[in-house]
């Protein structure tokens, strides 16, 4: 199965149907970016319920999450708007939880950042409240900071899963919670957070996080970068392919375990 092609096919098939409802916000910019949030979230309706029919699911997760973000990024690039904008939209989205797949709006959201970071290299943070949100996996937006390139993006309230993922520069503030794996497969740059749940840094390759309690799992197979626990740790992931991890100060030896070799196509 060719994902690009699959989300390409679910894209021109949403456009067609031309059947997103009409906002009530006052902003015609405003609206423009609701609905396009709106069309990104039915793509990844159907290209997950696609996915359903191609077992086994889980190993196709990932690659389907980048080619989303490519599908956000086509979207966020036929729109216009301002660094403002994206956070007056932010403030906007308790209104639309219940659609199905919202924690997705946050792949969205990243894309948004990425494109005006991009283009204008501003050095103000991108500030996102999202303290009128709902807990829950369902609720909470998940893969905040995805691919930041040096933008500073300050969260007050918290997060779901994947903040940060394959973040290469820039620096990601949390003054809340984040869900799990945050900082999986981290380039660079910095994150800093109250708590984690399982899974952080995992993968990690470079950058920093520095996070007060985190859960299991942590680390779990790093090859390179920096984790700074300052309070509490459920369990730090005993295996790694390198990085370092700080609790309490004091640096956590753990086992080297080689990188897998790669296997050769000659006989």
């Amino acid at each position: 199965m060719n994902l690009t092609n699959l989300i390409q096919k679910e894209y021109s098939d949403v456009k067609k149907e031309n059947s997103l409802e009409t906002s009530i916000l006052p902003s015609k910019k405003m609206n423009e970016l609701v609905q396009s949030c709106k069309l990104f979230l039915r793509i990844c309706r159907r290209v997950y319920d696609a996915l359903d029919s191609y077992p086994p699911k889980e190993t196709i997760i990932l690659p389907a999450n980048f080619e989303l973000y490519n599908a956000a990024q086509q979207i966020v690039s036929k729109i216009s708007f301002e660094k403002e904008d994206i956070s007056f939209f932010v403030s906007t989205l308790p209104n639309y939880q219940k659609f199905e797949y919202f924690s997705f709006s946050g792949l969205f959201i990243s894309a948004l950042i990425n494109k005006h970071y991009e283009k204008t290299k501003t050095n103000e943070e991108y500030v996102l409240i999202t303290e009128g949100l709902g807990k829950g996996i369902l609720k909470e937006l998940q893969q905040i900071g995805t691919y930041t390139n040096g933008a500073t993006i300050h969260v007050f309230g918290n997060l779901g899963s994947n903040t940060g993922e394959n973040m290469i520069s820039g620096k990601i503030i949390v003054e809340g919670n984040c869900g799990y794996n945050t900082g999986i497969f981290m380039q660079g740059g910095e994150i800093i957070l109250r708590n984690a749940k399982r899974g952080l840094g995992s993968y990690m390759v470079g950058g920093k996080i520095t996070c007060e309690r985190t859960g299991t799992e942590t680390g779990y197979l790093m090859e390179g970068g920096t984790i700074f626990i300052t309070e509490h740790c459920e369990e730090i992931d005993k295996n790694s392919y390198g990085g370092k991890i700080y609790y309490k100060g004091e640096k956590i030896i753990r086992q080297t375990i080689r990188m897998p070799k790669k296997r050769s196509n000659k006989k």
